[in-house]
């Protein structure tokens, strides 16, 4: 009994956090391992603490083995303080405690043994930057005074760079809306890239010369920024600290970023797909994206539109305006998004259509 409890406990486990993460993140991906552990805990490195098995390029032998003794030793660890206590019921608070002693002890032997220093204050601040971007938590402290999530953001400085791509000078979670900055420091030129989920090309491209900072502007939160140096600097990469300016934390959170001329796209939709030139718009889906540039505003924007093989009615929405077309197989038509004082997103719902691609879109520079 107590083995299946611990087997259900485990991929009950398993399933809320595939659920969080999603599929494909827990099998066979190792971005996906890194982020599942990571998540455990935020203000450890927990994943240095696991065998060389969780590496990339690990054998499924290994794997297997690793998985097997962790097993063997939990049910041990359960059978013994059973018998120790006699009474099942009674047995297991004391298991688990038993357990809890074991994954540190063995945890911070592994530390030791590999010279490893497990508490890294980026990894904190990263997670409270995500925390932020979420919309959680409402106030933080200061001084012991009450703060908004903006001004404890724009107090944070961190470095997060990659453990397994020397290359990935920096790879953080969510980021809320704002104005960051980059201290980069290297000895040489380097020129750094930028990318937010999929997208054809990286939105963001910054030559950095030593000792000076790079700054840029996120019109909406986004789930994941990953910074890149060019290969030249691989056998010294530089080492870059991000500075939260402004931040604000009541946008949605966008699943990708890709840059046509000096437009930004902010895909609020993780099925959507960017494309050179555009993107296709889903049949019989509600689509959001922000459309804003460099600097975060959000101009005057013409709209490309060119219907598939079949008929659709397209409804566009944005706060205070909406716009509806019916479009036949292959019509074009402009839709002009007119600016905002504020960033909001549109929102495009295609209908009408039995083809799984309703609607391309393409955009023109802003004006």
């Amino acid at each position: 009994r107590a083995a299946a409890g611990a087997l259900v406990a485990f991929a009950a486990t398993l399933v809320a956090l595939g659920g969080f993460f999603g599929a494909v993140s827990l099998i066979g991906n190792a971005d996906g391992r890194a982020g599942l552990f990571n998540s455990l805990s935020a203000s450890v490195n927990l994943q240095a603490a696991l065998p060389s098995r969780f590496a990339p390029g690990a054998s499924l032998s290994d794997e297997i083995v690793t998985i097997v003794v962790w097993a063997v030793i939990g049910l041990a660890l359960v059978t013994l303080v059973r018998r120790w206590r006699g009474d099942a019921r009674a047995a297991w608070p004391a298991a688990a405690w038993a357990l809890i002693a074991w994954l540190s002890l063995s945890s911070s032997s592994v530390w030791t043994a590999h010279d490893v220093n497990p508490v890294t204050a980026g990894r904190s601040q990263v997670a409270l930057a995500g925390a932020v971007a979420r919309g959680w938590p409402g106030s933080g402290l200061i001084g012991f005074r009450p703060a908004t999530p903006a001004a404890v953001i724009s107090r944070l400085a961190f470095r997060a760079p990659s453990d397994r791509d020397p290359a990935i000078v920096l790879e953080t979670g969510e980021l809320p809306a704002g104005t960051y900055r980059l201290d980069v420091a290297s000895a040489v030129p380097v020129s750094l890239t930028a990318h937010a989920g999929r997208a054809p090309q990286p939105p963001w491209r910054w030559p950095a010369a030593p000792g000076e900072p790079v700054t840029f502007t996120l019109a909406t939160a986004v789930r994941r920024l990953t910074v890149l140096a060019d290969p030249a600097a691989a056998g010294s990469p530089p080492s870059v600290t991000v500075r939260p300016l402004i931040a604000r934390a009541d946008s949605p959170i966008a699943e990708h970023v890709a840059r046509y001329g000096g437009l930004l796209v902010y895909a609020h939709d993780a099925a959507l797909t960017f494309e050179a030139g555009g993107f296709w718009l889903q049949r019989g889906r509600e689509t959001a994206f922000t459309v804003a540039d460099d600097r975060g505003r959000t101009p005057a924007v013409e709209l490309d539109l060119e219907a598939g093989d079949e008929l659709v009615a397209v409804r566009f929405t944005r706060e205070g305006w909406s716009r509806d077309l019916a479009l036949q197989p292959h019509e074009r038509a402009i839709v002009e998004v007119l600016p905002a004082d504020v960033v909001l997103p549109v929102t495009v719902e295609v209908s009408g259509s039995r083809a799984p691609l309703g609607v391309w879109i393409g955009l023109s520079s802003p004006r």
